[in-house]
């Protein structure tokens, strides 16, 4: 017959039950924003084959004249994009998660972490250094 007292068989299910449910909104908490982020980011085939690659172009090489050298943060969160007026509208329509200006280049990543992809559109006259080239100044890269 089992010794334990009548109250112990009882409250053990309970623990377990409140222990799972505690770990269960942790993890939700902690793990939403990636999750969130990665379900709702454009994929790979989308910016190659949906963006309208031109205008994109232009509107980076318009913010390598006005705004070179500067690096509009991490966005993990696609409810708070990048919105930063000095971006064109057009790129943060694209809901990029970094945008980085530099001299001669303009990079707009949408992923990140362990898988890292998106476009370099390049000042005219620039060699294209990364990736595989979408149009002329744009090239896409992927690792």
């Amino acid at each position: 017959m089992d010794e334990s007292p009548p109250n112990q068989t009882k409250i053990w299910p309970l623990r377990r039950l409140l222990i799972f449910g505690l770990l269960l909104v942790v993890s939700t908490v902690v793990l939403w924003p990636l999750l969130h982020h990665w379900l709702t980011r454009p994929s790979r085939v989308v910016v190659l084959q949906e963006f309208d690659h031109a205008a994109i172009l232009n509107a980076a090489r318009t913010m390598m004249e006005e705004v070179p050298n500067t690096s509009f943060g991490w966005s993990s969160n696609p409810d708070n994009p990048i919105d930063d007026p000095r971006i064109p509208q057009l790129i943060r329509d694209l809901r990029p998660r970094h945008v980085n200006v530099g001299e001669d280049h303009v990079q707009i990543e949408f992923a990140g972490g362990f898988e890292h992809y998106g476009l370099f559109a390049y000042r005219k006259g620039t060699p294209e250094r990364f990736g595989k080239r979408v149009i002329e100044g744009l090239t896409y890269y992927s690792d």
